[in-house]
């Protein structure tokens, strides 16, 4: 069996360098690179916790085109919680704010942050742009995913 001329296997070998590096750039720095998300709040972040009541993270990239469709629909969830939560959203792979900083600053008490290099995002694995976190006053995990009916029932 030919595997083929040492030219064919080179290209080869180039193209698949070429594509592995795309791969790593295009997950660096991004919620999309694959960590599971902590069971207990992580000992080394920058991100506040309350102490006293649940904190709830959402994380969205900066060219996230539905942001901040995704940003009204955690608003809705977290003003109907049973005790008000600290809710921040984390801008992520940006340093300058986007849109979506004017659409977290709709949801009363609010912070802002920005995760420029996505470090926060992938200690607390977010894997999707719009991924919500919820930890307990405690610090345990109470959910990780979209903002939906699941995570309105977390907060209850």
């Amino acid at each position: 069996m030919k595997l083929g001329t040492p030219r064919m296997m080179m290209t080869a070998l180039v193209v698949f360098c070429a594509l592995a590096v795309a791969d790593q750039r295009e997950t660096q720095g991004s919620p999309n690179a694959f960590h599971p998300t902590p069971a207990a709040w992580p000992v080394v972040t920058n991100l506040p916790r309350a102490e006293a009541k649940p904190t709830v993270l959402m994380f969205v990239r900066a060219d996230d085109a539905t942001g901040t469709a995704k940003i009204a629909e955690l608003g809705k969830i977290v003003s109907d919680a049973r005790t008000a939560p600290f809710v921040a959203i984390v801008q992520v792979g940006t340093e300058v704010p986007t849109a979506l900083w004017d659409a977290a600053g709709r949801i009363p008490r609010t912070a802002r942050l920005l995760d420029k290099a996505g470090v926060e995002a992938r200690r607390f694995g977010a894997v999707s742009t719009g991924q919500v976190v919820v930890y307990a006053a405690d610090g345990t995990l109470r959910y990780t995913g979209a903002p939906t009916e699941q995570l309105r029932l977390a907060l209850r």
